[in-house]
């Protein structure tokens, strides 16, 4: 079995039909590890999330996800957003959280593998209720008074995620990978010195 996918040839035609990312990833067999002790084993890991797909009742889908350490963590509350990650710290006033989530977000053209499940990394979190109030608050002429203290909308950037396939019984470790910053190492490519992490 190969060590990463895609190979270093699959990679460069992806490149090549003008992808700015492509997700590479690492397959290992997840017969001993479930998703919940591996999200165990990440132990106190900040951000860290457990995505189970479920598929009708009580019928488990066929995919779980997980991530942590995401490259920013974005937060609207009360009219004030938040922005903060790896080198960078920001806080501003905010009308419109899913704006600035689309800002947020690179532009880029991105290279679906036909392997892999739709969700390989991105954001995650949620818009709650009270998001509701930025775009409709006129209408509100008695809003309900907020007695959680939560943010209004919470989301985070993940370059990658882990994939427990259940039916495979196959788990695999995907990141992001900008095209033209590649190796051709011993067994594929590498996310190493000329391998960039977007």
């Amino acid at each position: 079995m190969p060590k990463y996918f895609p190979d270093f040839k699959q990679f460069s035609t992806a490149a090549a039909a003008n992808a700015q990312i492509v997700p590479v990833w690492r397959q290992l067999l997840a017969d001993r590890l479930t998703p919940v002790t591996a999200l165990e084993l990440l132990g106190d890991a900040e951000h860290a999330f457990l995505l189970e797909s479920v598929v009708g009742i009580e019928k488990i889908g066929r995919y779980s996800f997980i991530a942590t350490s995401p490259s920013f963590v974005y937060q609207a509350k009360d009219g004030k957003a938040t922005v903060s990650g790896r080198n960078r710290s920001d806080a501003r006033a905010t009308t419109d959280p899913l704006d600035d989530l689309q800002k947020l977000l690179p532009s880029k053209r991105y290279h679906h593998d036909p392997r892999l499940p739709n969700f390989t990394g991105g954001l995650v979190g949620y818009a709650g209720y009270d998001t509701i109030r930025y775009y409709e608050g006129e209408k509100l002429t008695r809003p309900p008074a907020d007695d959680r203290g939560l943010p209004g909308a919470i989301c985070q950037k993940h370059q990658g995620s882990d994939r427990t396939d259940h039916r495979g019984g196959r788990s695999d470790h995907r990141a992001a990978t900008g095209r033209g910053h590649h190796h051709r190492g011993r067994g594929g490519p590498r996310r190493a010195g000329t391998w960039h992490a977007l």
